[in-house]
């Protein structure tokens, strides 16, 4: 069981190919660092992981069936900045139950309280928003997570908090993990693999 990106090309229109050719593998259980300088691809491969972008050609692989295109899907992307993957209009109820909400077991887990569900998202923190954005990819049929730049933007207690919180939830639920990050030393501590963004240009 694994994410699979076989000979994948992608180009902005009008600009050079990002990849001609990527490859990658992630197997399920495991976590899988893809590092290298902001600017040079990285939250593109993101999207074109989660579906969000169309490759050019090359295929995308879910545990040995290609990518869906409609419906839920089983690869989820969570982005750097949470207070943008959220309707600032909605409360924060209402965010969880527009994809299914998870049970309070898991918001347990991740640290969600439950007087937060009934706020704005301009009433809780980057972090607590970041929480809200896991819980939210952590629906049943999720089978990989891609973060790109999770905790960049928190402070050290907050990053190791949102960061113990995910790596103990994918563990139990034997999930694939790609976490994007230009910062080599988080990836060192967190990650089974690496690889360079680089490689897969």
């Amino acid at each position: 069981m694994a994410l699979v990106v076989r000979d994948l090309a992608f180009a902005h229109p009008g600009r050079e190919p990002l990849f001609r050719a990527a490859t990658l593998r992630v197997e399920a259980g495991t976590v899988v660092g893809l590092t290298g300088p902001s600017g040079v691809g990285k939250s593109t491969f993101a999207a074109l992981l989660a579906g969000d972008l169309r490759p050019a050609s090359g295929e995308i692989q879910v545990d040995g069936r290609p990518l869906p295109r409609r419906g839920f899907r089983p690869v989820q992307l969570i982005h750097q900045h949470p207070e943008l993957a959220v309707n600032p209009r909605w409360r924060m109820r209402s965010v969880l139950d527009e994809a299914g909400r998870p049970s309070r077991e898991t918001l347990d887990r991740i640290g969600i309280r439950p007087d937060w569900l009934e706020r704005f998202p301009e009433e809780l923190s980057g972090g607590e928003l970041q929480r809200f954005c896991i819980a939210r990819a952590l629906q049943p049929g999720t089978r990989y997570l891609v973060v790109d730049e999770l905790t960049a933007m928190f402070d050290a207690l907050t990053q190791a908090g949102i960061w113990h919180t995910l790596l103990d939830l994918v563990r139990d639920r034997g999930l694939g993990l790609l976490a994007i990050s230009h910062e080599p030393a988080l990836l060192d501590r967190v990650c089974d693999d690496q690889i360079s963004i680089e490689r897969l240009r």
